[in-house]
């Protein structure tokens, strides 16, 4: 070995590890890191599926555009909760702007939702909430009790 070359030293597993994950934790996007640290509310959403071309009706809280697979909705909501009862309720809804949502989850849940007999019927539809994809990750369908629209 020469007196002038300088050996250089075998990285740790540990050091690499540390680099590895600064370097992927900084090269995410804010929101991607945000997906990560933040679990999605439970909502149980009150209303009924109209078609997209019915008309505006006044005094709901609030409509949203629908999509399941390829077919479109307006969700009449007669109420939107949080699940959890963390307060949020109304921040969860401000959060989808422009107010559309596409409902994804196991194919039994999710067939009913596209037959046409499904319009103006009281639904209860549950599920974990993706505001950032605009995604509602159905759990649950009850398509009976109080879930009328007025």
């Amino acid at each position: 070995m020469s007196l002038g070359k300088r050996v250089p030293r075998k990285l740790r597993p540990k050091t690499c590890h540390m680099f590895l994950v600064l370097v992927l934790w900084s090269s995410a996007t804010p929101t991607q890191v945000l997906a990560f640290l933040v679990t999605p509310p439970r909502v149980r959403l009150t209303g009924a599926l109209f078609s997209v071309e019915g008309e505006k009706q006044k005094g709901v809280l609030h409509e949203l555009n629908v999509f399941v697979r390829e077919k479109q909705w307006t969700l009449r909501l007669a109420k939107a909760e949080v699940v959890a009862g963390t307060g949020r309720n109304r921040m969860v809804l401000q959060r989808l702007f422009p107010p559309s949502v596409r409902f994804v989850g196991p194919e039994d849940l999710i067939h009913p939702l596209l037959k046409p007999e499904i319009a103006g019927r009281p639904l209860i539809i549950e599920g974990l909430l993706y505001t950032g994809s605009r995604m509602l990750f159905v759990t649950g369908v009850d398509e009976g009790g109080e879930a009328g629209t007025n």
